[in-house]
């Protein structure tokens, strides 16, 4: 069977609502091939999902163009049993252009609530500040606000018609913060926005796991997290992370061993990344940064024996510190032909965007895509995978992947980088366990407001809330194998023993 034999898919679905777009990559702002309407009928050519959420289907339009594409599952539903499909089939007319975006909002003051939350903003906030800020967001994320999905990081503006009883302005806590060293180069415009909220929970982390008092890291700013707060304005307090002296310089001078190295000599992979001449968000060895001030560092290692487990150890440098996360590197499962997806060794720009629409996770920072190899029916990488080439691919994002509690990698990826909310090392290397409050799964933290995703929020506001004075927030992820590590045995070594504890932590 080639590609072009659409007469042998007979599995039909309809098209549930105008506007529905068939799109190339599955990924909501990927390019889109056709839009298609309420009623039109969808062969589908993937029998799953893809990546959980995603079908692949082909379709003809007027004029007798062919698409095949991906659409996101909540846009069809399955046809009445016995429906077919003509192959030149002409679909209904094309929805006209939507109309241009509004901006957002302001909903009735019935939306504020007894405690400082996302979206929420001052009384003195005006409606083009709450524009403005809604469009850098998408600038930086890549996706329109309104495109998110419901639930916990979706941002929807809750103005205050006045200052909430007891509770400082938005614009106070983001200024107490600031001088706090916990929201650096942050904005005090008032709007509980990204920054607001992970410089917030960062604040409650700290004195959660540093000071070893009573606070839960939810980011919701009330009576308890303000006294807190206070206290701190009050003694002219500031964040100690008690890093271990030499171990954040230890982990760039590998950086750079690792690439003198391959600069020496590439090897095949390498060689084919360095050879590559289409446009992705992977860099060359040549191009690789190795230094500290002024960059994000996130590096994952990984090791010859696959077990498909969130068995792994990720590692952030930023600022002079090191965090440790646990997670997988491995590519979980996968429907495509070729097999799943490995993200080459080496290195990769990421920033923020959305995982699914769903939450804040990183993403391939131009959307171009960092290149992979995919692995074959057998699901292994060998000789005969690289010599099919590389490709990139804009999917790969690094993702959570709720508390791992050694399950399988499995649906969690298809090739993602996936942090876990169990455990995390923090910069004085002390264990942090978050298993009182970390989700299990996706629809923990929807459901239950004592539950969040633990230890990857703590990844995610370390980048999000201390990069506001740095130059650039790109988070530089750099993928190295076990035998890197033989340019470092004491980092190794350290390595090693971080994995083993959080295994018997979880």
């Amino acid at each position: 069977m080639t590609a072009t034999d659409y007469t042998l898919f007979t599995d039909v679905f309809l098209v549930v609502r105008d506007g529905a777009v068939l799109r190339e990559y599955p990924e909501p702002d990927a390019a889109p091939l056709t839009p298609l309407r309420q009623g039109q009928h969808l062969r589908r050519l993937d029998t799953v999902n893809w990546n959980g959420a995603w079908l692949r289907f082909y379709a003809d339009v007027i004029g007798g163009r062919k698409y095949e594409g991906y659409l996101y599952y909540t846009d069809v539903e399955q046809a009445p049993e016995g429906t077919t499909v003509p192959v030149d089939a002409a679909p209904p007319p094309s929805p006209p252009a939507a109309p241009p975006s509004a901006p957002p909002t302001r909903p009735s003051a019935g939306a504020a609530t007894d405690m400082l939350v996302l979206g929420c903003v001052d009384p003195t906030v005006t409606d083009a500040m709450c524009a403005a800020y809604m469009k850098s967001v998408e600038q930086l994320t890549r996706v329109s606000p309104a495109n998110v999905k419901d639930g916990l990081d979706k941002l929807s503006i809750r103005p205050l018609t006045a200052p909430l009883p007891g509770l400082m302005s938005i614009a106070e806590v983001q200024q107490a913060l600031r001088t706090l060293g916990f929201f650096p180069g942050g904005e005090t415009d008032g709007i509980y926005g990204y920054r607001t909220l992970s410089a917030i929970r960062l604040f409650q982390e700290y004195v959660r796991t540093m000071e070893r008092q009573r606070c839960l890291p939810d980011g919701r700013f009330g009576p308890e997290t303000q006294a807190h707060l206070k206290r701190w304005l009050a003694t002219g307090q500031q964040p100690d992370w008690r890093p271990q002296p030499g171990e954040y310089e230890a982990w760039l001078s590998l950086l750079e061993g690792v690439k003198q190295k391959y600069l020496a000599t590439p090897g095949p992979v390498l060689e084919k990344v360095n050879a590559f001449t289409g446009a992705m968000d992977t860099r060359k060895v040549a191009n690789w940064i190795t230094t500290g001030p002024g960059h994000i560092h996130l590096i994952g290692v990984r090791r010859q024996e696959a077990t498909n487990k969130f068995d792994d150890i990720f590692v952030l440098l930023m600022k002079g510190l090191v965090f440790k996360f646990q997670g997988s590197t491995e590519p979980g499962s996968s429907t495509h032909e070729d097999g799943p997806p490995y993200i080459v060794q080496g290195q990769h720009d990421y920033r923020f965007g959305w995982h699914r629409s769903t939450y804040l996770a990183l993403r391939p920072k131009n959307l171009s895509g960092v290149l992979v190899i995919r692995a074959g029916a057998n699901k292994k990488l060998d000789d005969a995978d690289l010599a099919r080439g590389l490709k990139p691919e804009p999917s790969i994002n690094i993702h959570w992947g709720g508390r791992g509690v050694g399950r399988d990698v499995k649906d969690w990826s298809e090739g993602c980088q996936v942090i876990n909310g169990e455990v995390y090392v923090n910069p004085a290397q002390q264990f942090e366990v978050c298993s009182d409050f970390a989700a299990t799964g996706s629809k923990e933290p929807l459901t239950k407001p004592e539950k969040t995703r633990g230890a990857y929020n703590v990844l995610v506001d370390v980048v999000t809330a201390l990069s506001g004075d740095m130059p650039d927030n790109t988070v530089t992820y750099t993928l190295l194998t076990e035998a890197d590590l033989d340019l470092a045995p004491p980092l190794k070594q350290s390595l090693a023993d971080a994995r083993a504890r959080v295994l018997r932590l979880i």
